[in-house]
């Protein structure tokens, strides 16, 4: 596999390696793009500062390479003090703002549509981290501690983001009535007298 090395060399300006530096030798690229794109939105959400190539892997499986189950995720409840691998060439490193993971979409293979129906749904389902941590015996003050983690401004930033809609063609499960988080919307598509 190519190089995915994550430091600067002496004297040269350095950029993030590419998704498809990762994605170049996986068995489903679309797949694992739209999963790569996922996971960089959950360590947006959740404020994980270690956050580099080295800490995405590949497996070797009877397909091919796939993308490995995530790991190293560390959420950090001070923002702005450590600086993290940048999302793009536009981002602020001591400041990831999720808007240039939309803008970056295309580079994991993923358009801008579904870009933000992604994010909407990672955000939907990392909303309920403090009960989540509650009920795993996380007392509500060390829940407190780690808010600023996971209520950062990324969150407010994901939960208005507007999702474009997509074009409908026929026999297309996008062409489905759909909630604004990207559910089946089962009130529009069948009559109230049909049960779903």
């Amino acid at each position: 596999m190519p190089s995915t090395s994550t430091k600067p060399t002496s004297g040269s300006p350095w950029s993030p390696p590419s998704p498809s530096t990762l994605l170049s030798s996986s068995a489903d690229p679309a797949g694992d793009g739209e999963e790569l794109f996922r996971r960089v939105a959950v360590t947006l959400l959740v404020n994980n500062v270690d956050d580099h190539m080295r800490n995405h892997g590949m497996l070797r499986a009877k397909d091919g390479w796939q993308l490995s189950p995530v790991f190293d995720v560390n959420p950090f409840s001070r923002l702005g003090s450590v600086d993290s691998t940048p999302v793009s060439r536009n981002d602020d490193p001591s400041n990831r703002d999720i808007r240039n993971l939309v803008s970056s979409a295309s580079s994991f293979g993923v358009d801008r549509v579904r870009a933000a129906e992604v994010i909407r749904e990672v955000e939907t389902a990392t909303a309920t981290w403090r009960e989540v941590a509650v009920s795993f015996g996380i007392s509500p003050e060390g829940a407190d501690a780690m808010s600023q983690a996971f209520d950062g401004p990324n969150r407010e930033t994901a939960k208005n983001l507007p999702v474009p809609d997509r074009p409908r063609t026929s026999g297309s499960d996008h062409a489905q009535p759909r909630t604004v988080r990207g559910q089946f919307d089962y009130k529009r598509h069948f009559p109230p007298d049909v049960p779903a």
